[in-house]
């Protein structure tokens, strides 16, 4: 959190509790469509080897530019309020949530995304249930351009979750399940990733 602070230009006060629960209440998402190449190939690899499952990316932008949208996404209660949107639901609907709120796990959580591109070349090079990785060059070449590509290197302006969507339908609950989220401090966007398969 300290990096991402000094790197902050904001001259107001830090938004209280009620400032912050009003801007989570009135808080605009938009979903983009707005993908690499890089993003396609990622998508097309694990689509091939989690045949029983696969990847599922989403992207969203805060639309209305509020100085304060930085302390949204660096709220201690994100993970919570963010799946609270309606915009999030109802545009991922494979979850399979059946209009339950979604139980949220934060498995681990991170202030940069150093670790991305080895999570992901992880998931590339060992392969899903059935099907074989691919070469464990290639998943980090594969991995990398992802992160190049989508995040432009900005390792240090970006909030990482690895977390669990404990009552979601479409995960298998096996060892092949991974949900990321990934929130861009900078340009106000958050991306999801969503991965399974099973045997």
């Amino acid at each position: 959190m300290a990096n991402n602070m000094r790197k902050f230009k904001f001259t107001g006060n830090i938004p209280s509790e009620e400032e912050l629960d009003n801007l989570w209440e009135n808080i605009k998402l938009e979903k983009s469509n707005a993908w690499t190449q890089a993003a396609d190939t990622l998508k097309n690899e694990i689509n091939k080897m989690y045949s029983n499952g696969g990847v599922k990316l989403s992207k969203y932008k805060i639309t209305q530019e509020n100085p304060l949208n930085y302390f949204i996404i660096n709220d201690r209660r994100f993970v919570e309020n963010i799946y609270k949107n309606n915009a999030v639901l109802e545009s991922r609907p494979y979850l399979g949530l059946n209009n339950e709120p979604p139980v949220i796990k934060v498995i681990e959580y991170f202030t940069d995304i150093y670790s991305l591109s080895g999570n992901l070349a992880r998931i590339l090079g060992y392969g899903g249930a059935y099907t074989k990785g691919i070469e464990q060059r290639a998943a980090w070449k594969t991995a990398a351009e992802f992160v190049e590509n989508e995040f432009e290197i900005r390792f240090e302006e970006f909030n990482y979750y690895i977390v669990e969507i404990e009552n979601a339908k479409w995960f298998y609950d096996v060892a092949w399940d991974y949900s990321f989220i990934i929130a861009d401090t900078t340009k106000n966007e958050i991306v999801f990733i969503d991965i399974t398969d099973t045997d």
